[in-house]
């Protein structure tokens, strides 16, 4: 190593990275300052990652989106329609675009060198799982390279 150089951090002193799927609505329907994951699920990764706060969380892990856009509600099932007396919740989920997901997970394996920058890679869900190339059961851990 050069003169002022400094050593590469260890395993344990590198931060971790969550990756979630997309914002939840468009860009002009985010609050100002939208953090990806903000709200019910940092919240809910807060309490399963045994942090008190999500601030807590977000000084150990950086966090993206897979997708850096909304995709778009999936259209309602005709079952689920409020017409026919379903009241369990108000609406499907949003679409996935496999391909697309898929393509950028390819790029992140590719170009983010989340082995060298990253102790952990924490993947949300069995869609940016798959995007991945990871397994389609879960829940589960995959030991080893991402890049």
């Amino acid at each position: 190593q050069g003169a002022g150089e400094q050593p590469p951090p260890s395993r344990l002193q590198r931060r971790g990275l969550v990756i979630g799927q997309a914002p939840p609505r468009p860009p002009d329907r985010l609050p100002p300052g939208y953090q990806p994951l903000q709200g019910p699920p940092e919240r809910r990764l807060t309490k399963l990652g045994g942090f008190k706060v999500p601030a807590d969380l977000w000084a150990n892990f950086d966090r993206l989106d897979l997708l850096g856009w909304c995709p778009g509600p999936k259209p309602r099932k005709p079952y689920h329609d409020k017409s026919t007396g379903y009241s369990k919740h108000d609406r499907d989920g949003h679409i996935w675009p496999r391909r697309e997901a898929r393509l950028v997970a390819g790029r992140l394996r590719q170009f983010g060198s989340f082995a060298k920058d990253y102790a952990m890679v924490v993947l949300c869900g069995r869609y940016v799982a798959a995007a991945f190339g990871l397994a389609k059961n879960g829940p589960f851990q995959e030991d080893g390279s991402l890049d």
